[in-house]
């Protein structure tokens, strides 16, 4: 399946036709990230979610017991993309490290044509298209 590219998609699977009575605004998410030792830096959830900024609602805390970072988050009922990243001692945020890097992610083009006249005194749209890597 394709991603939301860092986007939410407010709906619901189990409720297709969106009724108020019988789903849910806000959800409690419990986030576990397996890791068999503690890191030496700090891991957070990344992403629209967290407005894309580090905030500390969204740093996990590593369970000894269980081997994983945990976080809890209280946000709308939505598909979420988001991303686990590392932040260092040196504030360097990376994206990469638990994850990996990936060439073949998905992204969105948009494509704008302009065209002035000889002599116009503005900018004509001729062409605005929008483009997907996965689907174009």
């Amino acid at each position: 399946t394709f991603d939301y590219n860092g986007k939410m998609v407010y709906t619901s699977p189990d409720n297709p036709t969106g009724s108020s009575n019988t789903r849910s605004e806000y959800v409690i998410v419990h986030f576990k990230l397996a890791c068999k030792e503690i890191l030496e830096k700090d891991v957070y959830l990344y992403g629209l979610l967290s407005d894309w900024k580090l905030k500390e609602e969204f740093k996990m805390t590593y369970n000894k017991i269980e081997k994983a970072y945990e976080g809890t988050i209280y946000t709308k009922n939505a598909f979420i993309d988001y991303a686990y990243a590392t932040l260092d001692e040196n504030n360097k945020l990376s994206l990469s490290e638990i994850d990996g890097d990936w060439s073949e992610t998905e992204n969105d083009y948009f494509i704008l044509a302009y065209y002035r006249p000889f002599g116009g005194r503005f900018d004509q749209l001729l062409l605005a298209s929008k483009l997907n890597s996965n689907s174009n």
